[in-house]
């Protein structure tokens, strides 16, 4: 008999959701062959599923703290979540609208006083990162990071075996519930980056981009501290538009404000939180490669022979490692691949291009906010660290949405072989996606006409072999 498959896609859970929860709908959904995942159905016996794996795994009332971002769908997924985990006894700490960083950064430092030890036992996070409004989902967060793929696993198989059996639920009523708290995990957050990052205060001006996420408070009273004029824009708590034409995946307006205000930085969020770009006076853009590069020069981080980056991370970022003789270890895409490589190889610093930053001594997830404050203190550790800054090969990149992912592999990499011989020295990166129903496509050469010609090609062949299978 196949195993019942992980519900899980590295580090959490991700789908398209609705906004509305009513009894007709979840009776609806119960016959439904709708094949997303973030129903309410789903999440009422995924939250069960998770009380009863932390009752087995800690033989007592666990701590556990929930953020969401600003989506609308947050609100009702939390008291699905918060209901279960109090009829099984669990204390529930409700930290607001906060980044996910807030959230795993406060499980990893929050200690129990008395006890010597985590006082949280997880974290929960409400998100679906840079995902439209249409899309949420869940981060699960451990003292020590995401939840490994046993964990997961444990989790999933509970969840299968209360959909085959929902009556099993019965033997764990109470007439007791555990505690409902409140946290504010926002201002024990700041006070810790305020901790770390002290070093430097400007008298220029920053525009941030808060993507109407999850930094759309917090982000503007912490850089407040560092710089003499802050300009938020996109930083309204309106959900509905999150991530639209905002943030890092889109940095028109954060171009554009940048112009108007006569700034001399910018940074664009997504809507967690978690990821960050940076662009100078001059429209120069620094994704997660370059912070990778810059932020290796601080002082804390100088020593470190080893660095973590991904299969999409640029060739160039590998080569200035190599010329320094240090290490660049690639991963699969994904947060919890770089986290697993660092820990791995007792590294500190990693990335992926699209504005993920992980600090291993900061906080066991990637950190947009915190990242853009250690850039700007390397830069003035360094004054002239932009000068000497590598330059990377040029990145094209194309997706091409498909119906189904579940197609021949074999197929798809004869197809991609062939192009990578004409690529060569270059490279050919072609995935399915993490999070959407899309293939994506990368192509990195120093000619940029080459990389466009190739990447045209690739489309056009793998696109032909799809509708075929359809």
């Amino acid at each position: 008999m196949k195993a019942p498959h992980n519900i899980f896609k590295n580090s959490g859970i991700r789908d398209i959701t609705s906004n509305t929860n009513t009894a007709w709908k979840h009776i609806k959904e119960l016959f439904s062959k709708k094949t997303s995942f973030m129903t309410s159905t789903n999440i009422y016996y995924l939250s069960y599923a998770l009380a009863i794996y932390l009752e087995d795994t800690y033989k007592e009332p666990c701590n556990i703290l929930i953020g969401t971002d600003t989506r609308p769908s947050g609100s009702w997924i939390k008291q699905y979540i918060k209901n279960s985990l109090l009829d099984l006894k669990h204390n529930v700490f409700d930290g607001g609208v906060v980044p996910t960083p807030c959230i795993a950064q406060t499980v990893k430092d929050y200690v129990d006083s008395n006890k010597k030890k985590n006082f949280f036992h997880l974290g929960i996070m409400i998100t679906a990162s840079h995902n439209p409004a249409l899309y949420n989902g869940l981060k699960i967060i451990t003292p020590t990071g995401y939840l490994t793929e046993d964990e997961e696993i444990d989790i999933s198989n509970i969840f299968h075996f209360i959909i085959e059996n929902p009556q099993s639920l019965l033997e764990y009523a109470s007439f007791s519930r555990g505690f409902n708290n409140s946290l504010n995990c926002a201002e024990l957050y700041i006070s810790k980056i305020k901790e770390k990052i002290q070093s430097f205060h400007t008298a220029e001006t920053i525009v941030l981009d808060c993507a109407h996420g999850a930094t759309y408070d917090i982000a503007p009273k912490i850089f407040s501290s560092y710089f003499k004029k802050v300009i938020p824009i996109n930083n309204s708590s309106n959900g509905e538009i999150i991530n639209t034409n905002s943030g890092c995946s889109d940095p028109a307006l954060l171009l554009s404000a940048m112009q108007k205000h006569d700034a001399d930085w910018g940074c664009a969020f997504d809507g967690d939180g978690d990821r960050v770009i940076i662009v100078d006076k001059k429209g120069n853009i620094f994704n997660g490669d370059d912070l990778l590069m810059i932020l290796s020069k601080h002082e804390q981080f100088q020593q470190e022979s080893t660095f973590v980056g991904t299969i999409m991370t640029n060739m160039a970022t590998e080569e200035h490692f190599s010329s320094q003789n240090k290490k660049l270890l690639r991963t699969d895409v994904g947060e919890r691949n770089i986290i697993e490589a660092l820990h791995l190889n007792h590294a500190q610093l990693g990335s992926e291009a699209c504005g993920h930053v992980t600090i291993m001594n900061h906080a066991r997830c990637s950190d947009g906010i915190f990242a853009a404050l250690l850039f700007f203190e390397t830069m003035y550790q360094n004054t002239d660290i932009l000068e000497n800054r590598t330059m990377k090969h040029h990145q094209i990149h194309e997706v091409i949405p498909v119906k189904d992912l579940q197609f021949d592999d074999a197929a798809i990499e004869t197809i991609v072989e062939k192009q990578k011989a004409i690529a060569y020295p270059g490279r050919i990166v072609v995935r399915k996606s993490n999070t959407e129903p899309v293939l994506r496509l990368m192509v990195e050469h120093k000619d940029y006409d080459l990389a466009q010609e190739i990447l045209t090609s690739l489309k056009k062949q793998l696109q032909e072999y799809l509708s075929c299978k359809e």
